[in-house]
């Protein structure tokens, strides 16, 4: 695993681990899918979900509240394991 320029790459395992300990995810209204996004790590994270065409920044130490329903793939857009590809994950 790698980190330069606010940049992670690696292994897909390994990412999914790293990230998956970075953040806490706490829901707040279940019905229309409020979460609260809590980075625990020093890594800026840049996620995109939905229909949103760019990334949305998650800075270190930041509380995110987002409308996210259950089941929708999150993709980690500084978080490389391939070329042109990015980790994805169900943060709920």
């Amino acid at each position: 695993m790698a980190f330069y320029n606010n940049v992670l790459s690696g292994d897909e395992g390994l990412l999914k681990s790293l990230i998956k300990a970075s953040l806490s995810v706490r829901v707040i209204n279940e019905k229309n899918g409020m979460i609260e996004i809590t980075n625990l790590s020093d890594i800026a994270y840049e996620i995109k979900y939905g229909e949103y065409m760019y990334p949305m920044p998650l800075y270190p130490n930041q509380v995110l509240r987002a409308t996210i329903p259950t089941g929708t793939d999150v993709e980690f857009s500084n978080c490389i394991c391939g070329k042109d590809r990015h980790i994805t994950l169900k943060l709920w």
